[in-house]
Formats: C-alpha cells, structure tokens, sequence
C-alpha cells in the first residue's frame, strides 16, 4: 500500500509536508532479514556481494531492487545463475521526471523467491545495464540490492521489515516521512539506505537527518566494490531485535561514508510520524545523488499474523480472472485500484490487462496486531493461440485433417488427450476440441471445424416463391451428382420423388429442404429455403337458400377464413337491389350471416358481390348467383 506523508516548507527551516514515499513492504514474521547489493555504474561482471545465510535457513521471501534513468530497453541480470529480466511492469511507484542529463528516474523490483537458489553467504550478479545513447549518457538499469527475508530453526523472534522506495527527484533534497514503528524496548531499530553513484569527494556526500537530527553522512565507494562514482549500499542482516552490519557497515547509532546502516531508536520522537531527509551539501546543475530505498527492521511490541503461505505472486492469463486470498486481518487496501473488482476486501477479482505491482495493507481493529503491507506481483500473460490449418473430409470416407502450431507451445490437446503432435489427419466431417498449452503456463481453448465435401450438391428452385395461404406451390429438383432425394418440411419428412407439389393450407414460414446424395444417406448435401406464406382470404358463398323455416339453410350464409371486414350487395333477377350490408373485426370468425332472407321474399335467382378485406390488409371482390328456393 502507498503511503502518503507530507513535507511542511518554511522560510529558513525544513518541514513535512506533501511529498510521498512508497511502502513497498511492511511484513512481520518469525525469523530474520538480511541485504547486501553491488554496482559499477550500470556494468556489473560477476560480481559478488556478502548476505547473512545458515544451511538451515529457509527462504521466507526474497526481493530484487534496481533503479533506472531514461527508459532504456529491457535487460536481463544473473543471480547466482538465474537470468531475470528487468522491464517496465516490474516498477516500483510514479516515475520521476528528472533533468536532461537523467532524463526519467524509476526504481523497480522482482520478487525471487521461487526463482533464485542461495546455498551460503556469497550471491553472485551478472548485469550490464547501460544503455547509453547520443544525448542520453547514463539511460540503463543501475545497479542492485538483494534483500532476503528468511526463516530458521534457531530464531523465534519476530522481525519486521519495512522497505520504502523513492518517489521524489534524485536532483534535489528527499524529505519523506514514515509510520512510527512500534518496536520492543531494548532492541535495535535498524536503519540502512540504499544509495547509488557516490564519489570519492565530501562535496558529493549525501547527509542524512531523522526528525531534524543529524545522523551522519554517507559518500564513498564501499568495500563490496570500491570503484569510483558506485556509491553506498547499507549491508546488513537482523534478528532476534539486533542489527548486525556486513562489508564495512557498523551497528552504531550514526552512518559515516561507506557505513550505510545505524541503530535509530534515539532519533525517534513520541508521535505517530516520523520524519528522514536525503540532502546534499550543495547543488548544481549536474548533481543526482540516486537514493532508490531504504530500509528498516526492529523487533514489533505487537502480535504478528502469518501471511506465510500465501502466495505474492501470481500469473495471470489474459481473458481470465484470478483472485488473491489475503486473510486474518479486520481491514484490507488494495493499491492500486485499477483491474481490481474491490479494494477493501482481502480476496479481489483481478482482471488487469498488463503486468504489475500491487499492495495490500492489512490491519486488525486489535491495536495489539500488527499491520502489514505486502506486495503482490500480478504477471500478466497472453495465451498461446495457435495458427489452425484445415482440410477437408471427403464423403464416405473419414479425410480430414489439421494442423495446430503455437511456436511457444508446450503440448497440444486434441479431443482431450495430450500430445505433442501438430498434425492430425484421417478425420470425420464434424467438431474437434483442441487447446494448446504455453510455456508461460497459459492456455488456450479452442475448436477446428472439418467441414465435407459430399459428390452431390443439393439445388431447387420453387413457384411461386410466396403467397397467401392456401398456397400450392411446385418445388423442382435442380441437384446435381445425386441419385436419391428426400424432401423436409420444417425438419418432417414429405416425399422421396424428385419433384413434388405441395400446398400449405395456412400461413407461416416454413423451412423447406431437399436432402441429395450419391448412394449413401451420409454423403448427403442439402439445400434450404424459408417461405413464407401470407394470410390468405377465404369466402365460400353457398348458390342455394331455402327460406322454408325447417331451421336448415334458412339464411345466407358465408363460411370465412382469414377476414377482417366486409362489406356486400344483394341483386334480384332484374338488378335491383334489394340487401345491402357490412362488417368489421371479422378476425377468428368463421360463419358470417350476409342475408336473413325475410318473410315473403320471392323465389327465383339473384347475385352477391362482396368486398373483403383480409388480416394481411389486401381486398378481393367475391361473388355468386344463386337461387332462393320456397
């Protein structure tokens, strides 16, 4: 988690207000600590530099930490025989903008826990970090400092570990502040910086106060490699509440030249903030003293929970979600937010696009727990999806192939078995499962359609091609290479001939298919059409009435189908007309009364014209003469 502080500027004095300083790491465990580091202005050959190591330790966790200016390329470091990378997912905070001779600062880290060996007290580095260009003389990775938090048998203390990383300009004074560590009395308070490109002169040092006392100091080149312009790396281990120094670096309460390490506890005051300034002597337009870190350890006056087995790194593929699982603590605070579905809870969704730190701080409404922040490495990676190259199968036999490749592929897995094979041949028509599994851990799923090549194709044209219902309409067989038919309506079965008639009696659209193959059913190409038939009129006009009262056609009456309103007209024999009438909302009605013939109506013949309107909004004219009978 970030913390921020703040650095009060007054006329002839210097106050906190404002700045802020990175808390990379606050973890409270049962073991020890120890760091050490090295540089040769960017080119390191085979160094070595010396950390605190038993046989029986065990690796806690362990941290690499850099500093840049510019944005050089990435570029690969050796530790005791492991080649890291260095690139921009691994920084550390805000970068910097620095002069024209720094251009940019950053720092950066990497967690090696799992990535690095260490066996004894001697860890190796191999890095060549210039990248140095016309007008950009120190762009590159400069120089390193291994921390390592570890465990042992012997040691049931608990330390905490803190490392703050810069974030304000290596041209000028630093002036941070951090949270008053609640440490036993009686036990060292240990502090060591993390410094860089110091010379051999007074008027290069940097001197260093904690809440506006001097406690020394530092210029120099120290003893881990004693070249000019390497500067000071504050080398250490802590245990068991005492600070104990490495290479030239002295326990005592002060730093001095290449003494990077002091015991603080009597620099502090009796508030929650205490406050550490980074300043040169003087200033002038060349001066960058680069100070990427500092560190502190003490023995906590507070109960610790174990954070131990779970894990700070992980490996994210790209599309897929992961989710950390922090717990034991009351309170969480993810920083930062982004690619993260909750900050405040100790198990987010984390869906980040690119590669990244991220911190988690955690306390305890229990003042007598420990808070903790810990960093969380989230590397982002993408899935290997492969170049798919298909062939088809040709009917009956089973033809088809594939070729799967990825060039960082690990194995395949074709239908769930896993394989090293690319190619796959002798295959059906139809669905493959396959996925390939990255060297990075990632993968990717996917499928290979094998489409068929059948010796028939399947064709027919149709007329007419739409209409009102009922429609009767002549389907014919254009196919070519088939010997067999089968035709479907709406998936049903209807005829094997090769033409055929059918009418639809109602509207809708139906889905109309013709099946065609060479002798066998499985080779079958099929051709489809939807129609769609309208709703159709339907008016039937009876041509006899017989008014005689028996209760039986007594009326004219229309049997109707598919109406929405009507209007008609009733004629005698001589044109006269004698009944005229209409209707409306005739939807769902099937027998329409158009003449109650009434008493004393003469026999003989007359004629009906009737105007309808159907439900598909077309209008037809329908009509018939008939006879009225006694």
């Amino acid at each position: 988690m970030r913390l921020q502080f703040f650095l009060f500027i007054l006329l002839g004095s210097l106050h906190w207000q404002g700045l802020a300083q990175n808390l990379f790491l606050a973890d409270c465990f049962e073991g020890g600590v120890t760091a050490a580091g090295r540089t040769s202005t960017g080119a390191i050959d085979n160094g070595t530099c010396e950390i605190h190591w038993e046989p029986e330790y065990d690796l806690h966790a362990a941290y690499l930490l850099t500093y840049r200016y510019w944005r050089p390329d990435p570029k690969q470091v050796t530790i005791n025989g492991t080649v890291l990378n260095w690139d921009y997912s691994s920084q550390v905070g805000n970068e910097q903008l620095e002069d024209e001779v720094t251009g940019y600062f950053a720092v950066h880290a990497i967690d090696i826990t799992d990535q690095v060996q260490i066996n004894d007290q001697t860890v190796s580095a191999t890095m060549f970090g210039s990248d140095g260009a016309t007008g950009e003389p120190n762009r590159g990775w400069w120089s390193l400092m291994m921390v390592v938090l570890y465990d042992a048998p012997n040691i049931q203390d608990t330390t905490c570990f803190r490392i703050y990383t810069a974030s304000q300009s290596q041209t000028g004074p630093q002036m941070y502040s951090f949270d008053s560590p609640e440490f036993q009395s009686g036990s060292d308070l240990g502090l060591s910086i993390y410094a860089d490109r110091l010379s051999v002169f007074e008027s290069d040092q940097t001197c260093i106060e904690i809440n506006d006392q001097n406690i020394g100091c530092i210029w120099t080149p120290d003893n881990t490699n004693p070249l000019e312009l390497v500067g000071v790396r504050g080398h250490f281990y802590f245990q068991n509440g005492q600070l104990t120094g490495l290479d030239d670096d002295i326990p005592n309460e002060s730093i001095y030249q290449s003494d990077g390490i002091a015991v603080i506890n009597n620099y502090l005051t009796d508030t929650d903030i205490q406050n550490i300034s980074l300043a040169r002597p003087t200033y002038d337009d060349v001066s960058f003293n680069p100070h990427p870190a500092f560190f502190i350890a003490y023995k906590p006056d507070c109960a610790t929970i174990d954070t131990d087995e779970i894990p700070r790194t992980y490996t994210r593929c790209r599309g897929d979600t992961i989710q950390p699982n922090f717990s034991g603590y009351d309170h969480y605070a993810w920083s930062p937010a982004t690619g993260l579905s909750d900050t405040a809870v100790g198990n987010p969704l984390c869906y980040a696009d690119t590669s990244r730190w991220y911190s988690v701080k955690m306390w305890s409404d229990d003042e007598d727990i420990c808070p903790q922040t810990i960093p969380v490495f989230v590397d982002v990676k993408n899935k290997p999806e492969p170049s798919i190259s298909v062939q088809p199968s040709t009917c009956p036999e089973a033809t088809g192939s594939f070729v799967i490749f990825h060039e960082d592929a690990s194995a395949y897995v074709v239908n769930g078995t896993t394989t090293q094979v690319q190619q796959h041949t002798g295959l059906p028509a139809g669905t493959q499962e396959v996925a390939v599994i990255g060297n990075n851990g990632c993968t990717w799923e996917g499928t290979v359609e094998i489409p068929l090549v059948a010796p028939a194709e399947a064709s027919f044209t149709l007329s007419p091609p739409g209409g009102d219902a009922p429609l009767n309409v002549f389907f014919q067989n254009q196919s070519s290479g088939a010997t067999d038919y089968e035709w479907l309506i709406d998936g049903e079965p209807i005829s094997t001939s090769e033409n055929i008639s059918y009418t639809f009696a109602d509207s809708g659209t139906y889905e109309v298919a013709l099946a065609a193959w060479f002798d066998n059913p499985a080779c079958a190409d099929t051709a489809f059409y939807n129609l769609r038939v309208d709703p159709g009129m339907q008016v039937l006009l009876p041509n006899v009435v017989t008014p005689n009262g028996d209760g039986r056609n007594d009326n004219f009456v229309a049997t109707i189908k598919w109406l929405e309103k009507a209007q008609w007209a009733i004629y005698n024999r001589w044109g006269r007309e004698v009944h005229r009438d209409a209707a409306d909302g005739l939807a769902g009605v099937e027998n329409l009364t158009l003449w109650d013939i009434p008493n004393g109506t003469e026999p003989g013949s007359y004629s009906i014209v009737v105007s309808a309107t159907g439900l598909n909004g077309n209008t037809r004219n329908f009509g018939v003469d008939f006879m009225v009978l006694e």
